[in-house]
């Protein structure tokens, strides 16, 4: 039995005509200015990490500097 198979069998019980994800629930939260900030894929200042990653997205990868040992350490 496929998805949409499983589905046809449930919407005996279940309404999925109004199905949408956690995120698009959790955006239309937002205050409009920075629902329109992660639309235009930007960061804004005072927007949290969760709302920079909905904006640009997970970096490629990272890179984590060290400062050079001092003499002496």
């Amino acid at each position: 039995m496929g998805p949409d198979e499983l589905k046809q069998q449930l919407a005996v019980f279940l309404d999925f005509s109004r199905e949408r994800s956690a995120t698009v629930n959790w955006v239309d939260t937002l205050p409009p200015d920075i629902k329109q900030a992660i639309a235009d894929k930007k960061a804004l200042v005072g927007m949290n990490h969760d709302m920079v990653l909905a904006a640009l997205g997970h970096p490629d990868k990272k890179v984590r500097e060290r400062d050079a040992p001092r003499a002496g350490d």
